[in-house]
């Protein structure tokens, strides 16, 4: 049978002739595997061994190998030590690995560590031992590797998290979650070392109420290293008010910006926004908690003011007309919501009493203008609110019996003819503009002219030798366009054409 590859020795130990060697024969992995034969006579005591290998110590290795016997009937037995020296007597470790009982007739894939006591060139060693009379013994996929004794905790993160810190050093995690968060049945995911394994699992629901331990084992199956993972629900700010204004009075389609302010200790002191802050200015049309409201609108951040930081928000030209009630509402890094009240002292947290929501009164529009005013293919119009008129110009000859004007007006004002109906414009015609609070009026007077077509007269015919003649076709402000592709008022000719 082929030699085992060159790099690869082995030794005959009881003598009988019968060794490793490669195989064709039910490889694991094609094309060989490593085979010894049975003997009738004498118990098997063969062994085959690596190259020297440069090992460290301090480091853990692994060996791994699949083997199987040739027949379910009769028990193979192997073993894996490591040595100085490819021979039997410097095989003196302990076992890395042993089966003494291989009846399985498909591979097994398995493997053992070991660590060495110097640096140094050492051996790995592969000893059949099976007793006399058996059958064949195949070994394949052999590799020794560096395993690693990492036991960290790389990543660890469970959904809707504020934040997620892992401290090597200090072995722990610590997890922000929401205000508000049931922390009894959380399911993290984790990430550690290559090779490692974690208890309990990454994806198993924990409870949180309390500190839960992990235990990381490294790679190399020895090392292991006690994590805390520790989950607590984010805080909320210390401060906040509703800075300004208190009240006020505006008409429909009125922008209105609120302000209100919060202090966090270490966070808004600094210049500049402070880091996790989120802000709303909400309304509400009755005067209640604001805990219970549901129209917030998000808050920008505007200026500094001393340790404070400054937010504002517009909450009003899209309201209807009625009486509105608003406050602030914050929250940092996810934490509890915090709701500002005010008062003339600088306000606090929102009481109802002491520290109370702002009022605006938002009333109906009594604007009644027209914006804009448009007849298709117009030349131009004119809008005078002053005056409350609107002049359109249409082109030559156009007919004004039946023109259908595009007309924007106030916001919730009413126009009476209506925008977009056909009116006869020989006349003026007069258009009455209701607004919004369904009393105030105005009148405007629409006026549409059409210019004439012009009379050109180019006077009478003229026989020229010479020089040049100017024809004029008077009618200023026309636009004009003679034989020659010219465009101005007179043309100046000077030869013979037409």
């Amino acid at each position: 049978p082929p030699a085992l590859p060159s790099c690869m020795s082995k030794t005959n130990d009881n003598g009988d002739g019968i060794v490793w060697n490669t195989s064709t024969t039910n490889p694991n992995s094609a094309p060989n595997s490593i085979r010894i034969g049975y003997n009738s006579t004498l118990a098997m005591n063969d062994w085959f061994y690596t190259p020297g290998l440069n090992l460290q110590t301090g480091k853990t290795y692994k060996v791994n190998l699949s083997y199987r016997s040739g027949s379910a009937t009769y028990p193979e037995k192997l073993e894996v030590k490591w040595g100085t020296a490819p021979n039997a007597a410097a095989m003196t470790s302990s076992q890395v690995f042993n089966d003494s009982n291989i009846v399985n007739t498909t591979y097994n894939n398995d493997s053992g560590l070991f660590t060495v006591p110097s640096n140094g060139v050492y051996y790995v060693g592969f000893h059949g031992y099976s007793d006399l009379d058996e059958y064949y013994l195949y070994v394949d996929d052999i590799a020794v590797t560096e395993v690693s004794t990492d036991a960290e905790i790389l990543t660890f993160d469970i959904p809707s998290q504020v934040s997620s810190t892992v401290n090597s050093g200090a072995a722990t995690v610590d997890i922000v979650m929401p205000f508000g968060t049931n922390v009894t049945a959380l399911v993290p995911a984790i990430t550690i070392s290559a090779g490692a394994t974690i208890a309990p699992l990454s994806g198993v629901a924990q409870d949180f109420t309390n500190p839960v331990i992990y235990t990381v084992t490294a790679e190399d199956g020895i090392t292991t290293k006690s994590w805390i993972a520790t989950v607590t629900l984010a805080p909320a700010v210390d401060w906040c008010n509703l800075q300004w204004p208190s009240s006020d009075t505006i008409v429909t389609g009125t922008a209105y910006n609120v302000y209100a302010q919060v202090y966090e200790p270490g966070v808004t002191e600094a210049v500049g926004q402070g880091a996790g802050i989120t802000a709303w200015i909400g309304y509400n049309n009755a005067d209640t908690d604001p805990s219970t409201w549901t129209n917030w609108v998000p808050a920008t951040y505007n200026i500094d003011a001393g340790n404070n930081d400054e937010y504002m928000a517009e909450i009003a030209s899209a309201l209807p007309v009625g009486i509105y009630y608003y406050a602030s509402r914050f929250q940092i890094s996810g934490g509890e919501y915090q709701f500002g009240g005010f008062n003339a002292g600088g306000g606090d947290f929102w009481n109802g009493t002491t520290n109370v929501s702002g009022v605006l009164t938002v009333n109906p529009n009594t604007d009644t203008e027209i914006l804009t005013f448009d007849i298709s293919s117009q030349v131009s119009s004119t809008v005078n609110s002053g005056a409350s008129t609107v002049d359109i110009l249409m082109p030559c000859g156009t007919n004004v019996t039946a023109l259908t004007p595009t007309i924007t007006i106030s916001a919730g004002a009413t126009i009476s003819p209506l925008s977009g109906v056909a009116q006869d414009f020989t006349n003026p015609v007069i258009y009455t503009v209701t607004a919004e609070d369904g009393i105030t009026t105005s009148t405007w007077t629409v006026s549409v002219t059409s210019n004439p077509l012009p009379t050109v007269d180019l006077g009478a015919d003229v026989v020229q030798c010479g020089g040049s003649v100017t024809l004029d076709a008077a009618n200023a402000g026309s636009t004009y366009l003679w034989s020659d592709a010219t465009t101005a008022q007179t043309l100046i000719v000077a030869a013979t054409g037409t």
